[in-house]
């Protein structure tokens, strides 16, 4: 996906080979990658994919279309009975029944023994109802077949009814303004993190998601190695002013209970450096506290390649231009780079790890010196869609701050929403720290 040249790819796709029972998860709603609706069908019912994949030579970009996808409706490549989001799919011809009637006219003759002179006929006649189709004698059916009612979810992701229904709601009338602070607190799901590592006597900063009433996604290097607390604060604009803001029931203040790194996170490389916090207490969420989650983009993959306005919304504490932690929660516009463009930048790197290419993606501020910065680490690339916030990133690693001309790093959450969804679900009790 992250070549720097066009690729050819020498045959067809072999996931043209079985599709007919590729029923499952049909006629849904998905969501298309330039944002519009669409629907889940299989792969032949889609002209304008169907046509591309049956090509004998696929180029690169190609290739990454058809992936995108099938993946706003849960299938990949390897699936046998492919389903992919369509933006005009071919609906299945119906053919008219027309019932006729015939007669049919049978002659049965009595056996005539050797005793008796006479022979005696019979004949039947019976009326059968035959669909003009078929020569097979029929009864007509009674029962109706209502068609499938489109569901508003998706693909079928394991555990995501743990999600809240509410989630990166907009608030009304609203406006963004990039590099200066969001004063009206819209960004209800920014979680401020105040870490202590047994190593370290002082207390750093980091920035998570709110995404569950009990759960705080962030960077797994800013859990890592050995932390002695968190302190997350939520519903928070100004640091200075959060006292009087839980007084007046606006803010609130957990720790956790424990802590989940991903599995492979290598702190050498920062591959899959992405992690959830468990709080002790529940966060009190709704129209009484003013704070939601962000939603996770269950439903549609962020493609770059393919979206008019590929940028998203970066937020947190961290340092300003004048090298010190912002008191205020600071807002960024940023412009997603191509995937080529990203690949180029981390092969580059003296840490380069291949498995990063499809698991992250690479971010520059619109403006120089607007960019995510030391303390935002953690903190979630956010995409408007529909009128939600998805967190559709996480911030992981970049240069000096404000330093235009190199991108910063950030994990793909599309790639890791299993992965999220699985140990919510089954988050363990005490800490878990996988270190390197």
């Amino acid at each position: 996906m992250f070549l720097a040249h066009l690729e050819l790819w020498p045959v067809a796709l072999l996931l043209l080979g079985d599709i007919a029972a590729g029923q499952r998860r049909t006629n849904q709603v998905c969501i298309l990658t330039n944002g519009k609706p669409g629907r889940c069908v299989p792969l032949n019912d889609c002209p304008e994919v169907a046509e591309l994949a049956k090509g004998l030579v696929l180029y690169q970009n190609q290739l990454d279309r058809i992936e995108a996808v099938l993946r706003g409706c849960g299938s990949d490549l390897s699936s046998s009975d492919p389903i992919v989001c369509c933006a005009s799919p071919r609906l299945p011809e119906r053919k008219a029944v027309v019932p006729t009637t015939t007669t049919t006219t049978s002659t049965t003759t009595a056996a005539t023994t050797t005793t008796s002179t006479t022979t005696t006929s019979t004949t039947t006649t019976t009326t059968t109802t035959t669909p003009a189709t078929t020569s097979r004698p029929r009864t007509r059916s009674t029962t109706t077949t209502r068609r499938p009612t489109p569901s508003t979810t998706l693909a079928t992701k394991p555990n995501r009814n743990i999600l809240p229904e509410r989630c990166g709601e907009e608030p009304p009338a609203f406006n963004v303004f990039f590099g200066v602070e969001d004063e009206a607190n819209k960004h209800v799901w920014a979680v401020l993190l105040e870490i202590r590592k047994s190593n370290n006597s002082s207390t750093g900063r980091c920035v998570g998601t709110l995404i569950h009433e009990s759960f705080v996604l962030t960077a797994a290097h800013c859990l890592h190695p050995r932390v002695e607390y968190i302190r997350m604060l939520f519903g928070v604009n100004r640091v200075s002013g959060f006292v009087e803001c839980t007084i007046a029931g606006e803010c609130q203040e957990r720790l956790e209970a424990d802590f989940i790194i991903h599995h492979n996170y290598n702190s050498h490389t920062s591959a899959n450096d992405i992690a959830l916090v468990r709080m002790r207490e529940p966060v009190s969420t709704g129209a009484d506290t003013g704070i939601i989650p962000a939603c996770l983009p269950l439903d549609h993959v962020f493609d770059e390649s393919l979206i008019d306005d590929p940028s998203v919304i970066s937020l947190g504490w961290g340092e300003t231009h004048e090298a010190t932690t912002s008191d205020s929660k600071m807002l960024v516009l940023l412009n997603v780079m191509p995937q080529d463009e990203c690949g180029n930048q981390l092969r580059n790197s003296n840490t380069f790890n291949r498995s990063m290419l499809y698991s992250v993606m690479c971010t520059r501020g619109l403006r120089k010196g607007q960019d995510v910065c030391q303390g935002d680490s953690g903190a979630p690339l956010l995409q408007l869609l529909e009128k939600r916030f998805y967190v559709v990133g996480v911030v992981s690693f970049g240069p000096k701050c404000g330093t235009s001309d190199v991108a910063s790093v950030s994990l793909r959450v599309s790639e890791y929403t299993n992965w999220i969804l699985t140990n919510m679900m089954h988050a363990p009790s005490g800490r878990v720290v996988f270190e390197n």
